[in-house]
């Protein structure tokens, strides 16, 4: 069925790509959304504004993981000869352990592909 070169990356690579462009866009749009009112945040307690600053720095977790967990429950609506890597159908409107986990790895894939992209950055443009 693949027709292409080998060096040309599979559909499945493409549609990951895609969706993962499409959730930082989301994010972006959200934190410029944040930036946006953070002149009213000024005025709260600084205790409050660290708790909110933690909660904004790990809020990529609960967004990954309520994708995930929305997106399987779409996939077993649709298709539900699908293989699941859990093994077991999701249930209910919260997020599992196992989604929980997808949106830990991929704030963690996002925050070291930040590291290593300003690492690479300030050795390119040392000044």
């Amino acid at each position: 069925m693949r027709n292409w070169l080998t060096w040309i990356p599979n559909l499945n690579a493409w549609m990951s790509a895609l969706l993962i462009i499409l959730l930082w866009r989301g994010l972006e749009i959200l934190l410029r959304f944040i930036f946006l009112f953070s002149n009213s945040l000024v005025t709260l307690p600084s205790k409050l504004q660290v708790l909110l600053y933690f909660a904004a720095l790990l809020s990529p977790i609960a967004i990954v993981a309520i994708a995930h967990h929305f997106l399987h429950l779409i996939l077993e609506r649709f298709s539900p000869k699908t293989p699941i890597p859990g093994g077991e159908p999701v249930r209910g409107i919260l997020p599992g352990l196992i989604s929980w986990w997808e949106g830990w790895f991929g704030w963690s894939a996002i925050a070291l592909a930040m590291l290593v992209s300003t690492a690479a950055n300030a050795i390119v443009f040392h000044p």
